[in-house]
């Protein structure tokens, strides 16, 4: 059992010891005491998600583990440790990145380029941040099926 599911599991216990204590010791306040809104919500399925797509790409590379993390959790403006922890790793600068800039209005040339990967089909993921936030960054580049090269192109 994770650390976290732990913690929660003691604290339903304590929010249903209290009522018990309190009523067993007489308290006339438990009848005025409204308990509904002291109900802990279920974990959020959507965490659990992302959390098995991160581990099923840290532990075998998964292109379509890693794309799904990029079309679901990651969005521009998030800082570049946000972007780490959604996907998992740090990112690696890549110095020769004027690739990236050149002919394309969007980045600056102070823009910083980063590589996440390679996947285990041996493609890299990169992306660019203007003082520390992710630019130009397109979440549905990456939907659909990394085996398909075909999936996300437009028609012309």
């Amino acid at each position: 059992m994770k650390a976290s599911s732990c913690a929660l599991q003691k604290v339903r216990v304590l929010v249903l010891l209290v009522p018990a204590v309190l009523a067993a010791s007489g308290c006339g306040l438990f009848d005025q005491l409204e308990f509904e809104h002291l109900a802990l919500p279920e974990p959020d399925t959507t965490h659990l998600e992302e959390d098995k797509y991160r581990e099923r790409y840290q532990s075998t590379r998964d292109p379509n583990a890693i794309r799904w993390l990029l079309a679901h959790r990651i969005e521009n403006g998030m800082d570049r440790s946000q972007v780490e922890a959604a996907i998992g790793q740090p990112g690696q600068r890549e110095l020769n990145d004027h690739v990236f800039k050149k002919n394309n209005n969007a980045f600056r040339t102070g823009d910083k380029t980063y590589k996440y990967g390679p996947d285990n089909k041996g493609h890299s993921y990169y992306l660019i941040y203007r003082e520390n936030k992710l630019v130009g960054f397109d979440p549905t580049v990456f939907q659909g099926d990394a085996n398909d090269p075909w999936d996300n192109l437009e028609e012309e």
